[in-house]
């Protein structure tokens, strides 16, 4: 079973000011802190109003609605080509957001959605369920976060544990993924937080929030990562195989990165021994017993997933049963690696870490 990052998004920082009218494009008011990213993003028919002439900025937008505005910047920034494109998704192909999300998911820019609520026997009819959900900005984290980690080769989030973390949200956590997604979607200038140092992660976005983290997104992409991305053929369905394995490997680096990190920190804070399991010969690990389906003598690491790790998928690409997952174990020397299953893109991929001194080799 592919169990998904579950990863807490970022909020618009907004205060309340001052409406103001554009008759000459939007029958409704405008707030003033979304008017120039509404107004440019409509110019370039990446946003739209309502039939009868209305922005409703302060709407909910829904997960599709979302997409489609992604696939449209996108598309006229030059870093996707405008392609039909089909995938195994269920819900009709009439349905408005269906090529935008299709085209996305077959270029590897965004993994499917997240079914946080719903098990695997349960997963037929959830795309459009979720589709068709309003969007909270846990899940337009992960969007914009995985398509330009996967994407910009000069994209480097910051893991390192050697930088010295700060509270940056009352209700994010240090040490989880959420707490470095924050950050760097912070240092991105994509998202920020409420006055009250608040993230608030299930909060649902209006439009004109949306408006501005796609503005702020163009911003960033064109200003720091001016490099084009390789989409120069159109990616339909089956997708691309070398992009996929492209973005699988990225994916797999921030996962043993981030296992990696968090045995370290376990060992730390707490001042045990790493499990008994991983002591002596390499394991596959079990992140939760959730994902140790189809997996013999794999060792639990049940309390340390619980206070470090997130749910980390056990291979991108690995069918549900399949002995896939990451592989941990001790070196003759005390140093802990970290191996990510062996994939059509990077070989033999692994990190190796000191105990006592939390360097990665």
């Amino acid at each position: 079973m592919i169990i998904h990052l579950i990863i807490a998004t970022f909020i618009i920082s907004v205060s309340q000011v001052h409406a103001i009218a554009e008759p000459s494009v939007f029958t409704d008011k405008i707030p003033d802190w979304a008017r120039e990213a509404i107004l440019e993003l409509h110019e370039d028919h990446v946003i739209r109003g309502y039939d009868d002439g209305r922005f409703g900025a302060s709407d909910s937008v829904t997960q599709g609605q979302y997409l489609t505005m992604l696939y449209r910047m996108l598309i006229n920034e030059g870093y996707l080509p405008e392609e039909n494109s089909d995938c195994n998704l269920d819900f009709s192909k009439n349905h408005y957001a269906y090529q935008s999300t299709c085209r996305l998911l077959n270029s590897g820019l965004i993994d499917t959605f997240f079914p946080d609520v719903l098990s695997e026997s349960d997963k037929l009819g959830w795309d459009l369920v979720l589709l068709d959900a309003p969007a909270k900005r846990i899940e337009i984290a992960i969007y914009n976060f995985t398509m330009l980690e996967r994407s910009l080769p000069s994209y480097a989030p910051r893991t390192s544990i050697f930088e010295p973390l700060e509270k940056i949200f009352n209700d994010i956590e240090l040490d989880t993924s959420e707490y470095f997604i924050t950050d760097q979607a912070t240092q991105d200038g994509i998202m920020t937080g409420y006055p009250d140092k608040s993230f608030r992660p299930n909060g649902i976005l209006n439009r004109a929030e949306a408006a501005i983290i796609i503005h702020r997104l163009k911003k960033t992409i064109l200003k720091k990562h001016p490099e084009k991305w390789n989409f120069s053929n159109p990616v339909s369905s089956p997708p691309d195989l070398k992009m996929k394995a492209d973005a699988d490997d990225s994916k797999r680096r921030f996962d043993i990165s981030l296992i990696s990190k968090s045995i370290y920190l376990y060992i730390l804070d707490t001042k045990k021994p790493l499990p008994e399991c991983i002591s002596n010969e390499s394991k596959n690990i079990c992140t939760t017993s959730s994902n140790c389906m189809g997996v013999q003598n794999g060792c639990s690491l049940d309390e340390l997933a619980n206070s470090y790790f997130v749910n980390i998928s056990v291979d991108p690409d690995g069918p549900v049963g399949n002995d896939t997952l990451y592989d941990v174990w001790l070196e003759s020397d005390g140093k802990l690696t970290v191996a990510a299953p062996e994939t059509i893109g990077e070989k033999n991929m692994s990190i190796t870490r000191s105990l006592e001194t939390g360097e990665e080799y």
